[in-house]
């Protein structure tokens, strides 16, 4: 195994190279960055490109942004169907009933408050509100 990485921005994404010949052989230029194979393995093995830079980060931090993302983009829908409502059925509505359109939405807010929040991205997991009829 080799004792370094040697790193190249491709296409906007970091690829690794165990030697400086693959790397040469496979894009015939120079490399961005070298580190320690012991590095690149506690990183597991991820970098990304962040304003041209290679940035490390930890793999369960990336693994959390990606499920945060998951649920938020769900709630967002749900969000929106909240924000649907003509104003015509508003005024129909009675104060309770308002009043239960406007927790519904407070609770949506809430949704990454919770305990559990990403729940590893599995929307059906969510213990989401109870739309009002």
């Amino acid at each position: 195994m080799a004792d370094k990485i040697w790193l190249k921005i491709i296409n906007g994404s970091v690829q690794a190279f165990g030697d400086e010949a693959s790397l040469q052989t496979a894009t015939g230029g120079e490399y961005d960055l070298i580190i320690p194979s012991e590095r690149w393995n506690a990183v597991g093995n991820t970098a990304s490109v962040e304003n041209g830079a290679i940035v490390f980060r930890d793999p369960v931090e990336i693994a959390y942004e990606r499920n945060a993302e998951v649920i938020r983009n769900e709630r967002y829908l749900r969000l929106r169907q909240c924000d649907k409502i003509s104003p015509m059925r508003w005024l129909a509505m009675t104060e309770e009933q308002r009043n239960a359109w406007i927790k519904y939405r407070q609770d949506l807010l809430d949704v990454p408050q919770q305990e559990g929040f990403p729940w590893d991205g599995d929307i059906a997991a969510v213990p989401w509100p109870v739309q009002p009829e």
